[in-house]
């Protein structure tokens, strides 16, 4: 340990000789907690107290379980949102409040301001802290995460699902009857292109599908082609998710998906005939372990003119020269 400098020690001498009292600058520094505050968001609920140093510690939106999202509120400031009677309705998560913490001085100021934001969750009953940002964050939220269950009803038929989302491209037709896959180790299909025609897919998961935690974070529809007008590509699946006060939120830019069991993609145009593109479905990580189950592929296209086929190749054209690929 270092040793304090030679001023505050004359100071003490000179006040042991001194028949007057005298103050002694310290030669300690301060060790209080930093203040947290609190904004108050819920009511916990009645469940007992976590202990501070067994609280899940959650530093992304990415790690938040199903049902809890982050979004902007009104003032448009990043808030922390559980999604109504998520994971069910007797047991949901609880987002109890907002805790802002004051800044530490010293090595230890991180730790400290941590560990005081890991006391009054506790104190709140929390089992969960979320700081967004991890250490450098000032402001986190003290949360009940409640624990997963099985879901309470059967999902519904994948037949009645390619239909669902077929009545939404409805100037598509099939190319080919529906195929079942694996989302363990999801593989590519191949798709033979003519000239003049967009493809879309359907997805469609089995009744015995669950997403992992990966797939769960995001997936996107990937195209790999040697048409020139096609080429390669990414699509995002995104999930619409009503928030409270009216927010719109949408997984997995605001967290992991809810309730997703179907969806579309657009694939492309080809330009020439007797090309082919190879269609995935991969986790936005770039992973082919999507979850375990099974999900169904359907592949669409539809024909346009000459006129609005070149009108895409300019576009794209146009996008190229302006550093966007499409």
């Amino acid at each position: 340990m270092m040793s304090p400098g030679p001023a505050p020690v004359l100071a003490a001498l000179a006040c042991a000789l001194s028949a007057t009292a005298c103050s002694v600058p310290s030669i300690v520094p301060s060790t209080a907690p930093p203040l947290v505050q609190v904004e108050r968001l819920s009511e916990a609920p009645a469940v007992p107290l976590t202990p501070a140093n067994t609280l899940m510690d959650i530093t992304s939106p990415l790690d938040l379980p199903v049902g809890l999202l982050v979004g902007n509120d009104a003032r448009d400031r990043p808030t922390l949102y559980a999604v109504p009677n998520m994971p069910s309705p007797t047991r949901p998560h609880v987002v109890i409040a907002r805790l802002y913490v004051g800044r530490s001085s010293g090595p230890q100021g991180p730790r400290a301001a941590l560990a005081a934001l890991r006391r009054k969750a506790s104190e709140l009953g929390a089992n969960a802290l979320f700081r967004d940002g991890g250490d450098a964050a000032r402001v986190a939220y003290a949360v009940y995460v409640a624990p997963a269950i099985e879901a309470l009803e059967s999902a519904p038929a994948p037949e009645e699902l390619l239909v669902q989302e077929a009545g939404r491209l409805a100037e598509y037709a099939p190319t080919r009857a529906a195929q079942r896959l694996p989302l363990e180790g999801a593989q590519e299909v191949t798709l033979a292109l003519a000239r003049g025609r967009c493809y879309a897919a359907i997805v469609a998961f089995d009744r015995d599908a669950v997403l992992g935690q990966d797939g769960q974070r995001g997936l996107s529809v990937e195209t790999r082609s040697n048409d020139p007008l096609m080429g390669t590509g990414g699509f995002l699946v995104t999930e619409s998710i009503p928030g409270p006060d009216g927010i719109e939120l949408t997984a997995p830019l605001h967290g992991r998906y809810i309730d997703l069991r179907s969806f579309t993609a657009p694939l492309g145009c080809a330009w020439e005939d007797g090309r082919e593109a190879a269609v995935a479905i991969r986790t936005r990580a770039g992973g082919a372990v999507l979850g375990t189950g099974h999900y169904w592929l359907q592949i669409l296209e539809r024909e346009i003119s000459d006129v609005e086929l070149e009108q895409r190749r300019k576009d794209r054209d146009a996008a190229t020269r302006d550093g966007v690929q499409r």
